[in-house]
């Protein structure tokens, strides 16, 4: 699922769109399909957001916030801690922080009508949030705790996209004007090669229909003489939001009728539509004379054949007939979103359509490099390499190299075939360095050619030991990044080496408990992860010592690490678990219930944790997230029991997929931009 977040100056929309049936919709909250961006802070400390922070507008006016992006249009610094906004409370707040609990708020509600996480979300901005605005906004969905996959799309272009969904064959390129509560934002798109709407061009003004209700306000208080006028100026004041308010119920009446009147309180004033129209004509014409000039820079090469309109400021027909009158000129086609008079269609469009510019990942399976193993009844373990993979032959000491082609080789492991055997492999790909252990407790380093060559760089610890194999030292786990290699072998025992220069030396001992079966040197603090029985251990990379311990769900479960950023998930009948290593920490991450053993590999996708999982009682092969374990996209097998091993590549986005005795790979395409 794809969904999108609407964050608005007065109401914050969300939406999902199942990406099967291409269904848009809306997410209700409290039976509504908006929320109110507001936000107070509750005498007990607690944080209201919506309906429930707008009830204390009464009794707190000053401490309820409801103008948090307009702060955000026009604060001069953005920031984590500045400025500041006042909720309540002893002391003022971030405003990053008040607009991450809007944004969580909205998320837990996708959340809930997914029953999980989305596999991305869209956040919309105005087209004339600069990049630290942009950035700032992408901050507060991760202080919101939002760990989707987060791609940003300017509001016209997610309105556009709406707009097309709704009317078919609709006339390109489209100039989309969308005129909200605090911004005035255009696009021009037209259709790329691949049918995808892509922006030509793109202006704003921060107008609005906020600027429109201070203009009825002045236009009521011009119209009043001594101490009415007096008392309306304190009221414009002390009763700030519920004066406000009065005046954009007065808007919304004009829309309709020819005259309307403002009452609040003792002050009573009737407003006629042509007395609006003037008052908000210089603003009008502000937007209007903006898309035109938008317009112009593209219309001499691609003429603009559709003049779209969405937003709820833009139901006042001034504006309206000014954009329509502008559309005649241009010789282009009018259409207004949700149809004229708009409906909730016309204020959710930037919602609805943001799901739709999302870039939808495809899992596919490539057969332009095939690579049969005849002699093996299925694929061996492999290694990812710089141009391929290395994997144990079917003679014992032998280490094999395949790249696409096909071509291969195999080198021998220190010159004792007939008593040794390859049993584990590791990769370094920044350092094209191979490491090998065997059965009898050889860790020997391989230097990786350019021409498919290895050359022997010499043994680490023993160099031979013949009879090894009868003292349990067999190497269960080897590991190799930067300049750390480890490697334990089946007794408990193992090492830790470091490179000095082009000299790698005994760094310190381990002498650990209980079986290992893997190791990962984590990429941000070389720590050391290992795991083996029912624990995930995390050792110090100087000490060995133990920094934190995990007990796992299931016994000797299949475990695979990412270690750029620091991720390790477990796959076991009918569980995919991951789990967060931070520092000196592990922390469990999602959970997710899948339905047979199946293979396993992580990697990562568009800067991102990314898992591939083999679902057997779905008969597919799935590619999720990360960091929440949504789904991105996946691939239907016929027999995904022959699907044995699935390993990232050196080629970004590229995996290796072991069916029977076949290599083949497996491509993710389509991501975010």
């Amino acid at each position: 699922m794809i969904a999108s977040i609407d964050f608005g100056a007065s109401a914050t929309k969300a939406a999902v769109l199942d990406a099967t049936t291409d269904a848009a919709r809306l997410i209700a909250f409290d039976a509504t399909n908006h929320l109110p961006t507001a936000v107070h802070r509750h005498r007990g400390g607690k944080l209201l957001v919506g309906r429930p922070a707008l009830a204390y507008l009464d009794r707190r006016p000053h401490q309820v916030r409801t103008d948090l992006k307009q702060r955000l249009n026009h604060a001069t610094v953005v920031r984590a801690n500045n400025p500041l906004v006042e909720v309540g409370g002893a002391r003022p707040m971030p405003l990053l922080e008040a607009v991450a609990a809007v944004l969580a708020h909205a998320y837990r509600a996708v959340e809930s009508s997914l029953s999980g996480p989305p596999g991305q979300l869209l956040l919309t901005y105005p087209v004339i949030w600069d990049a630290a605005r942009r950035a700032a906004l992408r901050q507060a969905a991760r202080l919101g705790g939002i760990e989707a996959r987060i791609e940003l799309v300017s509001e016209p272009e997610a309105a556009a996209w709406q707009l097309s969904a709704t009317h078919d064959r609709l006339p390109t390129p489209i100039a989309m004007l969308d005129l909200g509560a605090s911004t005035f934002d255009l696009a021009v798109l037209d259709r790329d090669s691949d049918g995808r709407l892509g922006r030509l061009h793109a202006d704003g003004r921060a107008v609005g229909g906020d600027d429109f209700d201070v203009a009825l306000l002045d236009l009521v208080e011009d119209g009043l003489t001594g101490a009415a006028r007096r008392r309306f100026v304190e009221l414009r004041t002390e009763a700030a939001h519920d004066v406000t308010r009065e005046a954009q119920a007065v808007k919304i009446r004009l829309t309709v009728e020819p005259r309307a009147t403002f009452a609040f309180r003792d002050v009573e004033r009737e407003i006629s539509r042509e007395e609006f129209d003037e008052a908000v004509a210089p603003l009008v014409e502000e937007c209007v004379e903006t898309a035109a000039q938008a317009v112009e820079t593209v219309h001499r090469t691609r003429p603009v054949r559709t003049v779209g309109l969405c937003g709820a400021a833009s139901r006042v027909p001034y504006f309206r007939d000014e954009v329509a009158a502008l559309a005649r000129r241009l010789g282009a086609g009018f259409v207004e979103v949700g149809g004229p008079g708009g409906g909730p269609a016309r204020v959710a469009a930037v919602a609805l359509g943001a799901v739709r510019v999302a870039h939808r990942p495809v899992l596919r399976s490539d057969d332009d490099w095939v690579v049969n193993f005849d002699k093996f009844p299925r694929v061996p373990p492999l290694t990812p390499t710089a141009d391929g993979f290395a994997y144990p032959t079917t003679d014992a000491a032998d280490i094999g190299l395949s790249r696409p082609g096909g071509n291969r080789l195999a080198a021998k492991v220190g010159n004792i075939t007939s008593l040794t055997r390859v049993w584990r492999l590791a990769y370094d790909l920044d350092q094209r360095l191979l490491v090998s252990g065997s059965d009898n407790g050889l860790v020997e380093l391989w230097e990786h050619g350019e021409e498919l060559t290895l050359r022997h760089r010499g043994f680490l610890g023993r160099s031979a030991s013949v009879l090894g194999f009868f003292r349990d030292q067999e190497v269960t786990a080897l590991a190799v990044r930067g300049d750390r290699i480890a490697s334990v072998e089946k007794r408990g025992t193992g090492a830790v080496y470091r490179r000095k220069g082009n000299r790698w030396s005994l760094h310190h001992r381990l002498n650990l408990t209980g079986p290992t079966v893997g190791l990962s040197i984590l990429a941000r603090d070389g720590a050391l992860l290992r795991w083996g029985g029912e624990r995930l251990e995390l050792l110090d990379p100087d000490s060995g010592h133990t920094l934190a311990t995990e007990k796992l769900p299931t016994q000797d479960p299949v475990i695979r690490v990412e270690p750029r950023h620091g991720w390790a998930y477990l796959r076991s009948a009918d569980l995919l678990a991951a789990y967060r290593i931070d520092g000196r920490s592990i922390r469990a991450g999602f959970r997710r219930e899948i339905a047979g053993t199946g293979a396993l590999c992580c990697g990562t996708y568009a800067s991102r944790p990314l898992v591939l999982t083999v679902a057997p009682a779905e008969s597919a092969v799935l590619a999720l997230d990360g960091c929440t374990g949504a789904e991105l996209a996946r691939l239907d097998v016929p027999d995904p029991g022959e699907v044995s091993q699935l390993t990232p590549t050196a080629w970004p986005d590229r995996f290796f997929v072991a069916i029977g005795n076949e290599v083949r790979f497996l491509t993710l395409t389509g991501g975010p931009r």
